[in-house]
């Protein structure tokens, strides 16, 4: 079980216990989700660019606990028809923001791959996120997890070498400014196969930090590889989390 403590702006603390699930990157393939309050999709549901499949298996999920969704680069169905996603997912996050049992979720769906789809330049990307931090901001309302498909530039972003160059970090440097300046607690992605894992992003002006996971399903050709590990990643996560405190806005 994830324990979050939660600081409200009266300065009283109050717990709020939720098993979060998080898993990108399947490609076509339905695990069986372990029992939990919320699991969190981050992505590229399908191999390629096909029709929706395997509906059954997101809808049933939905029954069964809160389902929360964020598009990748091969979701070109989710594009294509905006409402497909509302319908797939009890919150379907497109640059948007959701809160569950206290929790802040922000999900965004973008990579730097031209011709994919969800598709943002460096360039797009650092005006979209000034624009949501901004916002974040005003609303006094910052995530406490941010969900992306693609990873924040040197964080689980380097892939393996292949035919078309050496191993090289992939994410976005934009997103990696947004993640350092919100500074949320948990900052979830895929996109990049071979980063699976978790890492620490400090934040040395606060004193705080971000604990950063890449959930991706699949491997390098989209074998299965890392389902047998999820579960002690998310323990380690929940170990970590309950010492971190999360200023939560009123």
């Amino acid at each position: 079980m994830g324990l979050v403590n939660v600081w409200p702006t009266s300065g009283r603390f109050k717990e709020i216990r939720m098993k979060i699930v998080f898993v990108s990157d399947l490609h076509g393939y339905t695990p069986e989700i372990p029992e939990c309050d919320v699991c969190c999709f981050i992505g590229d549901y399908q191999r390629c660019d096909t029709r929706w499949e395997n509906s059954d298996y997101f809808l049933r999920l939905k029954e069964r606990c809160i389902t929360v969704g964020v598009a990748g680069n091969h979701d070109f169905h989710l594009e294509r028809d905006r409402q497909l996603g509302p319908k797939m997912f009890t919150h379907y996050l497109l640059d948007t923001s959701v809160e569950v049992n206290g929790i802040k979720f922000f999900g965004t769906p973008y990579t730097l791959l031209d011709g994919y789809s969800f598709y943002k330049s460096e360039e797009e990307l650092r005006t979209l996120y000034d624009k949501m931090y901004y916002d974040f901001i005003l609303g006094n309302n910052f995530p406490d997890i941010i969900l992306s498909h693609q990873p924040a530039y040197g964080v689980l972003d380097r892939n393996n070498p292949n035919r078309w160059g050496p191993s090289e970090n992939c994410g976005s440097k934009s997103l990696l400014e947004f993640v350092k300046k919100c500074e949320p607690s948990l900052h979830c992605c895929g996109h990049i196969h071979e980063g699976f894992g978790m890492a620490r992003l400090e934040h040395p002006n606060s004193n705080n930090y971000t604990t950063c996971l890449n959930v991706a399903y699949c491997g390098q050709h989209l074998q299965i590889i890392n389902l047998e590990i999820v579960q002690n990643v998310i323990q380690k996560v929940s170990e970590l989390t309950v010492q971190r405190i999360i200023r939560l806005a009123s």
